[in-house]
Parts: structure tokens; C-alpha cells; sequence
């Protein structure tokens, strides 16, 4: 208490000085004890205030900003940079004054942008909003005026692009009001924010498109397998390769990444059948064992099932075509390791072709070593299937 009666006999003492008498009096006690100033240091920047009143004036003059926003500037910067030598003071209100002449184009323009809003409530209550911070700035109440263009955020849930662009640039504006107070931190702050909702905007758009590319990938293969063309499933892998796997990558959409190896995997296993090429089934292996460093076991154990049946497809399938048992022993030990997460009752199909597909696997490999358990066993699979 003791300390504001100070300060209101300071500030109340002060009004002959020319630069306090354009001052409200209670944004000079704003400004005073929002610093926790002494009287001595608000003596000093009252005086230093003072003494640029002329240069405040005729930059005023030459930029058409307000005197009152030009005092609140320099008030604020003499302030926070009390050992700011007296020349480099002068230059920075000079520039300071260039930035808050752009700060009012870009209220003049922002406000062209929302009054050609269609008619309605948006448009309606951002030119509201924007009266109130025009008439905030040019009064120099600038944490207000910041504070006026921060309540325009609605316009960011709109749907029309250039409500949206509007938001952006009353953002813009909120932290050039704090920067021409010298409030760096503050600026800082509505900026990485900004940032941010870009970066989060762009993560979504990516991930659309992502999805677009495998859409676009999964056209092509179909039509490959219903057509019998090669160079469509070929399409197919490459824009799987170079389109949809740069969308997804692993540090930051894990899951989307193993998706789309295992969409990778899928086309460069109907490519083997279709050429005949064992390159083409180490490819899809490696890709669906790239899968499953993703889509484990504990995590995700529907996907993971699936990823193992289709590697144990694939690995038979390359097991037989190279005449390779060891090969066939992967296949069945991904073919049971699949069955004992698939259940019959909820997956019912799937379980069925993963019972196919061991029955196969044990059939060739019982082949290969004239057993005839395996062969027996590949009987129950298919009779399961």
C-alpha cells in the first residue's frame, strides 16, 4: 500500500512534464509497477521520456502513428533498457516507430480482409474485435490491443480459407504489439505457438496425403492382379516406395511407417508371383520383417498375426521356388506363431486362409524330407481350413 501511494504521488507529481500530461494516469501506474520500479528509476523514465518528447512528435507526424501509442513505446523501452546509452535509445525508438507505422498498415489490411468475409456472425464480430484493438493501439494501450487480436482465434476454425489467413496475421500483429514494447519473450512466445499449429496443420495434411498415396498405390495393384499386368503392380511399388514411405516416417507416425511396409509388402509379393522373380520375395520379407519391428506381438497383436501370416506365405513360397527346407521350417514356425494369436471365432476367414497356408507349407516340407507326420499334419490343417 505503502509502495502505491508512492507511486501515485510520483506519477501525480510528474504531470507538468509534457509527455505525462498526454498520459492516462493509470496506464503510467501500469507501466511503473508492472517494472516494480523505485521512484528513482520512474523519475528517470519519465525524464528520458521527456526529453524525446519532440522526436516522439515528429515521428508521429511522419509515420501517422499516434503520439500516445509512440510515448507507451518509448515509456516500455525506457523501462526495460534503463542503461541504454541515450543515442542508441533514440535509434530505437526510430525504429520502433517504423514498426508500429507496418503494425498499422497491417490493421488497415487485416480489416479489408475480414470486411470482405461473407456476411454473418465471423465477419461481424472480428471487425468488432479489430475496432476494439485499432482503437486500443492508437491509445497506446498495447498489451490490450495484443490482447483484442488474440480473441480473433475463432477465425482459426473456419471454414474459409481467408478467415483462416486473417487469424495468422492477427497473430502476427499480437506479437508485433509485444515486440514493440521490447517484450521479446512475449513475442517469442505467439510465434513458437503459431509455429507450432503450422507444424501440426502440416502433419495432418501429410498424413491426408499419406493416405492418398496408398490409396493411389492399392488402385494400381488391384488392377495388376484383376488384369494380370505387371507394370501396374509395379506402379503400384514405386509410389509406395517414393511417395507414400517418405509421408510416414518411422521417428514420427511409427504405425503409419509399418502400414505402409506392410501395404510395400503385399504388392511386392503379387510382383514375385507375377514374374516368377525371387528378388521380388526377399523384398516383401524384408519389408514385412520391417513391419514387425512396429507392430509387435504385445502391442498390436491382430496386426502383428497378420504380418506374420503373410510372411509365412511369402517365406514358403521363396522356400519352395529355391528348393530351400530351412526356408520352409521359417515359414511354418511364422504360419503357428500367427495361429496362436488368430483366433477362429473373430477372424474366422483369416484364420481359415492361415490354416491353408500351413497345410501348403507342411505339405511341401513333408515332401522334402519324406516325412509323413508333416504330411499328416498338413491333412489336419485343410480339414481345419
Amino acid at each position: 500500500m505503502k509502495a502505491a501511494r508512492l507511486v501515485a504521488a510520483l506519477v501525480l507529481s510528474a504531470c507538468a512534464c509534457s509527455a505525462l500530461q498526454a498520459q492516462p494516469l493509470a496506464q503510467q501506474r501500469d507501466v511503473v509497477t508492472r517494472f516494480g520500479m523505485t521512484p528513482a528509476q520512474a523519475r528517470d523514465a519519465y525524464a528520458r521520456l521527456g526529453a524525446n518528447e519532440a522526436l516522439i512528435t515528429e515521428l508521429s507526424r511522419q509515420t501517422g502513428v499516434q503520439r500516445r501509442t509512440l510515448q507507451a513505446v518509448a515509456l516500455e523501452l525506457g523501462a526495460r533498457n534503463a542503461a541504454l546509452p541515450a543515442q542508441a535509445f533514440v535509434s530505437l525508438i526510430r525504429a520502433r516507430a517504423g514498426d508500429a507505422a507496418n503494425a498499422l498498415k497491417t490493421i488497415a489490411s487485416l480489416t479489408r480482409t475480414v470486411a470482405a468475409l461473407d456476411p454473418g456472425s465471423e465477419r461481424s464480430q472480428a471487425l468488432a474485435v479489430l475496432k476494439l484493438a485499432q482503437a486500443a493501439f492508437d491509445e497506446g494501450r498495447l498489451e490490450e490491443a495484443e490482447a483484442q487480436f488474440a480473441r480473433l482465434s475463432f477465425l482459426r476454425q473456419s471454414q474459409l480459407a481467408s478467415a483462416r489467413a486473417a487469424w495468422w496475421t492477427a497473430t502476427d500483429l499480437q506479437a508485433d504489439s509485444a515486440a514493440l514494447r521490447g517484450d521479446a519473450e512475449s513475442a517469442d512466445r505467439i510465434l513458437s505457438a503459431k509455429s507450432a499449429a503450422f507444424a501440426l496443420q502440416r502433419e495432418e495434411d501429410e498424413r491426408q496425403q499419406w493416405r492418398t498415396e496408398i490409396k493411389r498405390a492399392n488402385v494400381w495393384k488391384e488392377s495388376g492382379e484383376k488384369l494380370g499386368r505387371n507394370e501396374d503392380l509395379v506402379r503400384a511399388v514405386r509410389i509406395l516406395e517414393e511417395s507414400a514411405l517418405p509421408l510416414a516416417p518411422r521417428a514420427r507416425v511409427a504405425d503409419d511407417w509399418a502400414a505402409t511396409q506392410l501395404e510395400l509388402g503385399n504388392a511386392l509379393a503379387r510382383l514375385g508371383d507375377f514374374e516368377d522373380s525371387h528378388v521380388r520375395f526377399k523384398q516383401a520379407i524384408n519389408s514385412y520383417l520391417a513391419a514387425l519391428q512396429e507392430r509387435t506381438r504385445d502391442r498390436v497383436p491382430g496386426h502383428w498375426a497378420t504380418l506374420k501370416s503373410n510372411l509365412g506365405a511369402v517365406t514358403m513360397t521363396l522356400g519352395e521356388r529355391e528348393n530351400d527346407p530351412e526356408l520352409l521350417d521359417e515359414a511354418l514356425v511364422h504360419l503357428r506363431e500367427a495361429l496362436e494369436v488368430r483366433a477362429r471365432k473373430s477372424e474366422p476367414l483369416e484364420w481359415a486362409a492361415t490354416q491353408n497356408n500351413l497345410g501348403n507349407a507342411l505339405m511341401r516340407a513333408g515332401e522334402y524330407d519324406a516325412d509323413p507326420s508333416r504330411l499328416e499334419e498338413a491333412l489336419r490343417a485343410y480339414d481345419a481350413a
